[in-house]
This record gives C-alpha cells, sequence and structure tokens, in this order.
C-alpha cells in the first residue's frame, strides 16, 4: 500500500515561481496523492476531521489518514465491487456490494462485525433513515430496513425497474428512488409500505442520481442533461 506524497515534491523543471506560490496558497490544488487500491475507485466516504474512507472495484475499503497522507487500514472480505458506504456515529462503516451483502465494520479495530443478507441482487445503495437504522437497496426491487447491530425490521417492495440507480431518505421515514429505464421517482413510505410517484414525466429521459437539498427538496439529475428540484 503506498503512502501519499505532496504533488509539490519533485514537481517539474518549468514551473515558475507564481505556479509555486500559486500552488501553496490555492487551497484547491491537489495536495496528495493516495494509493492502493489495484482497480477503479468509485465511492469516497467521509468519516471525521482527519480520516475518509475509500472503496471500489477491488473489494476493498480503505482507510486514510488525510493529515498524514497515509493508508491506516483496510476492510476487506467483500468478494465483488463494493457500491456504497454509510457511516454511522463515527465509529462504524456499512457497506454494500455487488455480491449481494452488507457489511458492518468497526473502525476501531477494522473488523468486520457482521455481514447482513438477505437481498437476491448487487447491493448498490445505503443511506441513514434515523439515528440508528440503515436502509439497502439493491437490483432485487427490494428496500431493506436495518438496525444498527444488523438486525432486518422491515422489509418494502420496489415497484419500479430491478435496477436501481439511487435512493435518497426523506423526513418521516421516507424512501425516495430512481431506477435504470424510467424517467420515474417513486418515494415508498417505509411504515406503511405504500408508494406514490413523484413528478411524473418531468425528466424526458432516464432518472440517474438524487440528491437532498434541505429537509423539504430534493433534486434529481436526468441523462437528459437536466436538473430539478422536486
Amino acid at each position: 500500500m503506498g503512502a501519499g506524497h505532496s504533488s509539490l515534491e519533485g514537481g517539474p523543471d518549468f514551473l515558475t515561481a507564481a505556479d509555486t506560490k500559486d500552488a501553496l496558497t490555492n487551497p484547491f490544488n491537489e495536495l496528495q496523492v493516495m494509493e492502493g487500491h489495484q482497480d477503479i475507485v468509485r465511492k469516497l466516504c467521509y468519516i471525521d476531521g482527519t480520516r475518509f474512507a475509500s472503496a471500489g472495484d477491488d473489494g476493498c475499503i480503505l482507510i486514510w489518514d488525510f493529515v498524514q497522507g497515509c493508508h491506516i487500514g483496510t476492510l476487506d472480505g467483500h468478494t465483488l465491487p463494493v457500491r456504497d458506504m454509510v457511516i454511522t456515529n463515527g465509529k462504524t462503516l456499512f457497506s454494500a456490494s455487488s455480491d449481494r451483502t452488507v457489511r458492518i465494520w468497526n473502525l476501531e479495530t477494522f473488523t468486520c462485525e457482521k455481514v447482513l443478507t438477505g437481498h437476491t441482487g448487487a447491493v448498490t445503495c445505503l443511506a441513514q433513515l434515523g439515528d440508528s437504522t440503515i436502509v439497502s437497496g439493491a437490483n432485487d426491487r427490494a428496500l431493506f430496513v436495518w438496525s444498527a447491530d444488523g438486525e432486518m425490521q422491515s422489509r418494502v417492495e420496489r415497484q419500479e425497474d430491478e435496477m436501481l440507480r439511487d435512493l435518497l431518505v426523506l423526513p418521516r421515514r421516507i424512501i425516495v428512488t430512481c431506477s435504470a429505464n424510467s424517467r420515474l421517482i417513486l418515494a415508498y413510505n417505509v411504515s406503511s409500505g405504500r408508494h406514490h410517484t413523484l413528478a411524473a414525466d418531468s425528466h424526458r429521459e432516464d432518472v440517474y442520481c438524487l440528491c437532498n437539498v434541505n429537509d423539504r427538496y430534493f433534486a434529481s439529475g436526468s441523462m437528459d442533461g437536466t436538473v430539478m428540484s422536486v
């Protein structure tokens, strides 16, 4: 596992004094290059003021110390790409994988505490539903709600295409989803199991991603090149 190194060290000879000064004062310049993954990195996740996690197609989750610019731990157990991660309480990491499992990791010992099974397709999305619950979505038309210790609390059947693109959580235990081959955005009430369609046919092509704006609104991005606030 390679440690990070400053992009200013051993830089090209053609850098001018002005370039160097700008690199030192512009906080948006590249500061660290951290190496360690063996394949595409697809997900980054904030842990705290000094640490973050990275994951991707090699199935490994690497924990990094940003201040020191080095790799400090590896969460190894998934057998296929890691698709999503969620941090709870700063000490626990939930990971979702194409191997159809969700894993719970201890960020102090870097060990897997539990493997959550039940999905029959690649688990693509995770979100924190409340202070102590996590929702997982997969390419199997199922949404599972898990307790903090990994016990399944409920299951919600999705109505749209199996290929789940994204999900987010709204107040009152509402889960919003978008799927492949669909312009629809659906909202599911975890408590009642009911669902309804939001902003039907607003996008001209498939909805690709979702993002919370605040407690009342969210944004959706589509393959048609538009972003809408819902």
